[in-house]
């Protein structure tokens, strides 16, 4: 028997699902009108695999995702709405796009339901136990909230005490959390944040000024490093090939040049200047840079190998070079012949065993760096960098 997924829906526009899905899966539908009528839809109908389109409430998604943990969900769309995608990111759920092909769509959720724990013969037991660690976290929210109370009135005694004797201070840094994506990449533009997550292959457009979610673009390959400049050139590597692409931002399926690495060698690091300087780090601590001319054409410049330490990402900032190392650590190059550099030794205030950062950018004010397994931005002044 096929496996069961159960297709929630809302009255505003029920989505078309992919005709590949409905000939491999046991579908059933449900209208959602409630949380009552849902919930008895799941408990009966035992799916293995929840999937809501995107009008659903996200209160429903939320109610039901606390009360069915072992069974996973998808949430499936046009996404044309960035605030929507958003509120459904932050609840780090799976995002299905219809614009994706009907073999993608079906792959990933073929991916969940292999790991999932919401199978047939487990189901009944996994339901069981989810019931009572719900229970247990309704107690021991009373007994938190009862704490607190103690605290509170505790606190209006003796906070005037307290005060005078805690000196708080303020970080010189600030944080973004990303917590429903995994940041492999950022650009900061005129007026955007470019953040991309190689593991999906998105591409994320933040506003600059406010740093809330704007857009969303998917790639029509994997990539590990990625750049893209103010004119709208976007270059992109994929892991598995020694060669870099060259298209147009937002079209990436339309490849304007491309360039090719020696063999053996693949990119770690990509940059791209407004006046179309291409650099590009590789596997071997060598820098390369390369210009991209007016016909398109991809002109090698010069190449730079660094040896005092390991680099992993690249940046070009008012004509200097800035390279991030494995240590947390950024270096401005200040001779390419004698090998002599500008060291910001980071390494101090954050420790790479606590927090690893995988790429960085620059701008004005701010000095970002990314940390794909702590799912955030890390958000520094750019004075600590020296520049103008």
């Amino acid at each position: 028997m096929n496996k069961k997924l159960l297709f929630v829906y809302s009255k505003k526009e029920q989505i078309e699902l992919p005709q590949k899905l409905l000939s491999e899966y046991q579908i059933k539908s449900v209208l959602a009108t409630s949380f009552r009528e849902i919930y008895k839809t799941i408990v009966e109908y035992k799916p293995q695999l929840l999937l809501f389109d995107e009008n659903v409430k996200i209160k429903y998604v939320r109610y039901l995702s606390e009360r069915f943990k072992f069974i996973p969900i998808c949430i499936i769309g046009y996404f044309e709405k960035p605030q929507i995608l958003e509120k459904f990111l932050q609840l780090n759920l799976t995002i299905l796009n219809v614009n994706q092909s009907e073999t993608e769509i079906s792959s990933t959720i073929e991916n969940l339901l292999w790991f999932s724990l919401s199978k047939e013969e487990l189901w009944d037991e996994e339901y069981k136990l989810c019931r009572a660690d719900l229970l247990k976290s309704k107690f021991l929210f009373f007994i938190k909230i009862f704490g607190l109370s103690v605290l509170a009135i505790i606190s209006f005694f003796f906070l005037p005490k307290l005060y005078n004797i805690l000196a708080i201070t303020k970080p010189i840094y600030n944080e973004i959390d990303l917590k429903y994506i995994s940041p492999s990449d950022i650009v900061v533009l005129k007026d955007k944040i470019v953040v991309t997550d190689w593991t999906i292959r998105n591409i994320f457009e933040y506003n600059l000024d406010d740093e809330q979610l704007v857009k969303m673009y998917i790639a029509d390959e994997q990539f590990n490093a990625v750049s893209m400049n103010n004119n709208n050139y976007f270059v992109s590597s994929s892991m598995f090939s020694n060669s870099i692409r060259i298209s147009q931002y937002p079209e990436f399926s339309v490849t304007i040049s491309t360039l090719t690495l020696f063999r053996e060698k693949t990119v770690m690091a990509l940059h791209l200047t407004d006046d179309n300087n291409l650099y590009v780090l590789d596997n071997k601590n060598t820098l390369f840079h390369y210009e991209i001319k007016d016909n398109k054409n991809i002109v090698f410049i010069s190449s730079y190998i660094i040896t005092e330490f390991f680099p992993i990402d690249v940046y070009v900032y008012n004509n200097d070079i800035f390279l991030l190392d494995s240590e947390n650590n950024v270096h401005k190059i200040k001779n390419f012949a004698k090998q002599q550099y500008a060291h910001v030794l980071l390494d101090k205030f954050f420790d790479p065993k606590q927090i690893k950062f995988v790429s960085f950018a620059i701008n004005k004010n701010w000095l970002y760096f990314v940390s794909e397994e702590a799912k955030k931005i890390v958000k520094l002044p750019s004075k600590i960098l020296y520049v103008d």
